[in-house]
């Protein structure tokens, strides 16, 4: 026996299918285009994984589950102001942790593409942006239809509108790589391991691709932040799930015998 479904289900399930598809786009209000190619979200580093290929990151969307790629690159926010006498002199020193990274002689840079067409217009005009410092040597390296990134040796640094400019040396053409983001003045990266990656202690900026529910990172920035531990006071009492699954139920403000409000 055949069952015919009718027009107005057929309209209902549509209508259920578009509204969990803007639930969905609703849902991952923290994911931004990072205009390489890839998407980016910015939180705080909660642990999921001891051994460091996945953590959490707190945001506007909640805890989101960040996994590593097998060659993530990990590296440093930087949003100090004297950003090019810290690069001149290799070494990060930041404000708020009072915290310093040594930074080897030479530098290299990275730049992603999305697509052939961008990578071709950059490279005409000699100017490439989003790029990302990287400490890690790289090979010179021009954008193909195959191979949608730029990368090569740091020549020169000098003075830019928010971040020091980038000089590089290919095939006697000099290209300037700004590599700001939007909300800080320099991203390094191949400064530390996975095992580096500290809940509570570090804010960071992932970069990569959404799959499901999980962020797949390729590299990862890290803004280390004070640690709360440091200048907590142990006398305070701590939130405990057992004793809060303990506590008695709150008495309403509206007499018992009449109706809820609302």
């Amino acid at each position: 026996m055949h069952h015919r479904t009718s027009p107005s289900l057929i309209l209902v399930l549509a209508l259920v299918l578009v509204s969990d598809v803007g639930a969905q786009d609703q849902k991952m209000t923290s994911l931004l285009n990072a205009r390489d190619g890839r998407w980016t979200m910015n939180g705080l580093v909660l642990p999921l994984d001891r051994a460091g290929q996945n953590f959490y990151l707190r945001n506007a969307d909640g805890l989101v589950e960040i996994q590593l790629d097998e060659e993530a690159e990990i590296g440093l926010l930087v949003r100090e102001i004297n950003v090019l006498g810290m690069l001149q002199r290799r070494q990060i020193v930041l404000i708020d942790t009072n915290e310093q990274y040594v930074l080897p002689d030479e530098l290299y840079v990275k730049v992603q593409f999305s697509n052939w067409g961008q990578a071709r217009r950059t490279l005409k005009s000699q100017e490439l942006r989003w790029g990302i410092v990287h400490v890690k040597p790289l090979p010179n390296h021009l954008p193909t239809r195959q191979e949608l990134w730029f990368s090569g040796r740091i020549s020169a640094i000098r003075p830019g509108p928010v971040a020091p400019v980038k000089e590089v040396e290919i095939a006697q053409r000099t290209y300037l790589v700004f590599t700001h983001s939007v909300e800080y003045s320099e991203r390094i990266v191949g400064l530390f391991e996975p095992s580096d990656i500290r809940p509570f202690v570090n804010y960071a900026s992932v970069y990569g691709v959404m799959k499901g529910d999980v962020f797949h990172a390729s590299d990862v920035l890290l803004r280390p932040i004070p640690d709360p531990v440091a200048t907590d006071d142990p006398l305070l009492p701590r939130y405990s799930p057992h004793a809060a699954r303990e506590l008695p139920l709150p008495t309403p403000t509206w007499p018992r015998s009449s109706r809820v409000p609302g």
